[in-house]
Parts: structure tokens; C-alpha cells; sequence
């Protein structure tokens, strides 16, 4: 009997301890999706600011962020700007892209 009420204990802490780490793991994504999103928003700024509208790959902490430009609409003096950030995992945690005028 003593063995029987062991093992459910074991089992209870091992459950509740599984719920916890994935609570963590879960919780640690999402204040990765922030900073990235963070970070993109800084570059899309960076790059108004720099009128640096070229295809680029910048790696900022643990975050690569791929920058591909190309005329919007066939129009000159327009530009479409796609950020995308992913981790080391190449998976995507941010996007945004950005109409901007590039003033030639």
C-alpha cells in the first residue's frame, strides 16, 4: 500500500513539475516575440533615418533580421521595406513591412 501512495506522489510532483516548464518555455517565447518585434520596429526606424534601402541580413543578439527592399507599385521614389526577425532556430518571431518614400 505504502508503495502504491509513493508512486502517486511522484507522479502528482512530476506533473505539477511539468506544468511549470512549460509555463516557462512558454512564457520565455513570448518575451522573445517582444524583443524581436522591438528590435524590428528599431530597424525599420534606423533604416528611414539612414535612407539605407538595400537588401540587408543584421544580426543584433540573438536575432537575425533579413531586410529585403523592392519598388512599390512599379513606382520610383517608392519603396516596399519587409523586415523579418528570426532566433537561432531560424524561426520567424517578427515581421513588418514599411512603405517609405526613398526621395530620388
Amino acid at each position: 500500500m505504502e508503495v502504491v501512495v509513493a508512486l502517486v506522489v511522484i507522479f502528482m510532483v512530476f506533473a505539477v513539475a511539468m506544468g511549470i516548464y512549460a509555463n516557462v518555455m512558454r512564457a520565455s517565447l513570448g518575451i522573445q516575440e517582444a524583443l524581436a518585434k522591438a528590435t524590428v520596429e528599431q530597424q525599420a526606424f534606423l533604416t528611414k533615418q539612414t535612407q539605407a534601402f538595400v537588401d540587408q541580413t543584421i544580426v543584433v543578439g540573438h536575432f537575425t533580421i533579413e531586410k529585403t527592399v523592392k519598388a512599390y507599385g512599379g513606382q520610383s521614389g517608392v519603396a516596399e521595406v519587409h523586415f523579418v526577425a528570426k532566433n537561432e532556430d531560424n524561426k520567424i518571431l517578427a515581421e513588418q513591412t514599411e512603405i517609405l518614400w526613398t526621395d530620388k
